[in-house]
């Protein structure tokens, strides 16, 4: 055992990093993603290089690997208190999550289909590291449960962070349940059942934040690294977390070169560093070349002050997807004196930093969904001191209580995109077209994908050409209009947008047979033309 505590000591850099890098190493051989040609070598170079990237670190040390195990001694000491309680919870939830999962049609977005279609970007737009994970997962288990499967993972990290840091009182594992559920269960639910990582990636980072504020420079530095690696969002996050650890040494009075190298480990600031610029050059690439500059981030108009619309749109959605979290979780900022510096660096600074941008919707407000649900733990005791915690406090428990059922109600009966393996005969459908549709047929599909579904089941479909649907009418009638067996998988949405009838599909002889798409919703519908085919073999 002191043997393998050496070794994780020693080594603890490049043990914890080595998932990510079998993960992509297993992405890019089976799926081929590189060859050896002129045209990508470098390329091939600098996958070779960023799968054994972490094994440099083994020569050299640092103490992250005592952070860790001091975190986790104290974490353990912490969760044995309630530990049936805290077992029993996370089990119940993480069998609902992936029943959720399982029911759920994981190709409504764009990201989802390039992950599960094994067609992700040779370039890396996004990040590298998660997509190729959810890739390589998605061959071992459904398609529907690879992407929330690894969402799930990041979700009990959070909640074993909230034990951690809750004060071990009795009955304090009330707050932790309830304070999960007000996060969990608010409108960032849905996006952790696709593949939109801007949750994990904030989990991550506000994890890192509150390491550099309790001075585990180390630890914290090396989460907000990872947390800003996991999504390039997260590189908000790394800015005000590094503006928390210049002012952390400052108020210490550590700023000078020799304090600062005796509490951060300079080889390991410098790997990482140098690990975050290889995960996002392709971002940095394609803001930089391809679409402008900054200045597509940052996105203003002349008359516009700068922060007004941002702060606003996230301060809405906040307020609407997440209402008890956001006002347990102001509450606790404004009453938690001592904690008034980690509140300013990773919700206010972090706040006015991604106000920059004007690309702010729901989405992209759930990465202040962390600090919010950090302090809410603190709110919901000073709300317990205020209402005494005999009669007034039991019946404001029942009420958190009943409202966190509410939101599962909600999200039970409620899947983005209307339609979903329980409400609709989409597997048969999906069965059916594997079984008879041509071997040179064409698939239109917008918002949606069939292709992974297929090839689970059929396998080889490079004789069936996939196209997205055109989006302007008149390419769309001239397209659909051309002989050949042709499949449209669409929302009677999207072709109301685009302008295209079902009087239109008639008139070009087009059918909801043989492959009929039911759907409760009443939203989504296939039609089909020259499409009959003798079972596939």
């Amino acid at each position: 055992m002191k043997f393998i505590r050496k070794i994780f000591v020693d080594y603890s850099v490049s043990l914890l990093l080595l998932p990510f890098s079998i993960f992509v190493g297993l992405y890019t051989v089976k799926s081929q993603l590189l060859s050896f040609t002129d045209s990508n070598w470098l390329l091939l170079y600098f996958y070779i290089g960023f799968i054994f990237f972490p094994f440099t670190f083994l020569f050299f040390q640092s103490s992250l690997g005592d952070d860790v195990l001091k975190v986790g001694k104290n974490f353990k000491e912490r969760f044995l208190i309630y530990k049936w309680i805290y077992f029993v919870f996370i089990l119940v939830f993480s069998l609902f999550f992936l029943y959720m999962a399982a029911i759920h049609i994981s190709t409504f977005f764009e990201r989802d289909q390039w992950i599960l279609a094994g067609d992700l970007p040779t370039l890396p737009i996004d990040m590298i590291v998660l997509p190729r994970i959810a890739s390589v997962l998605s061959w071992f288990v459904p398609i529907d449960i690879a992407i929330p499967l690894l969402n799930l993972a990041f979700i009990i990290f959070w909640f074993c962070f909230l034990v951690y840091v809750t004060p071990v009182e009795k009955y304090t594992w009330i707050n932790v349940l309830l304070v999960f559920g007000f996060t969990v269960f608010a409108g960032g639910f849905y996006t952790t059942l696709y593949a939109s990582f801007e949750l994990p990636s904030a989990l991550v980072c506000f994890v890192g934040i509150y390491g550099i504020w309790k001075r585990k420079y180390n630890l914290g530095f090396f989460l907000l690294i990872m947390g800003g690696v996991f999504k390039n969002t997260g590189i908000f996050h790394v800015a005000a977390g590094g503006g928390l650890l210049l002012f952390v040494l400052w108020k210490d009075r550590n700023f000078n070169f020799k304090k600062i190298t005796n509490l951060l480990s300079a080889p390991l600031v410098i790997f990482l560093i140098i690990y975050f610029i290889l995960n996002h050059w392709g971002q940095f690439y394609y803001i930089l070349a391809e679409r402008g500059g900054p200045g597509y981030i940052v996105a203003t108009d002349a008359s516009d002050f700068f922060l007004l619309s941002s702060v606003v749109t996230f301060i809405y959605y906040l307020f609407k997807e997440s209402t008890i979290l956001f006002l347990l979780g102001i509450m606790g900022i404004l009453l938690e004196k001592d904690k008034k510096h980690l509140a300013v660096f990773s919700f206010f600074f972090l706040l006015v930093l991604r106000s920059f941008s004007k690309l702010a919707d729901g989405g992209y407000a759930i990465m202040f969904i962390p600090a919010l649900s950090f302090f809410s733990l603190f709110g919901i005791g000073h709300v317990w001191n205020f209402l005494g915690k005999k009669r007034i406090g039991f019946i404001m428990l029942i009420a958190l209580i009943i409202f966190n059922f509410k939101s599962i109600w909600d999200i039970v009966h409620f899947i983005p995109g209307g339609m979903n393996h329980r409400n609709s005969n989409f597997g048969e459908y999906v069965a059916k077209l594997a079984r008879r549709f041509p071997d040179d047929g064409y698939i239109y599909q917008k918002d949606i994908s069939v292709l992974p579904y297929l090839r689970d089941i059929r396998g080889d479909l490079d004789a069936i050409r996939f196209r997205p649907f055109p989006e302007i009418r008149q390419d769309a009638l001239t397209e659909l209009a051309l002989p050949g067996c042709k499949l449209i998988v669409i929302s009677k949405d999207d072709l109301a947008w685009i302008g295209v009838s079902e009087i239109d599909l008639m008139n070009m002889g087009y059918s909801d047979k043989p492959y009929i798409l039911r759907d409760s919703s009443g939203n989504w519908v296939s039609y089909s033309k020259e499409c009959n085919a003798w079972e596939y073999k």
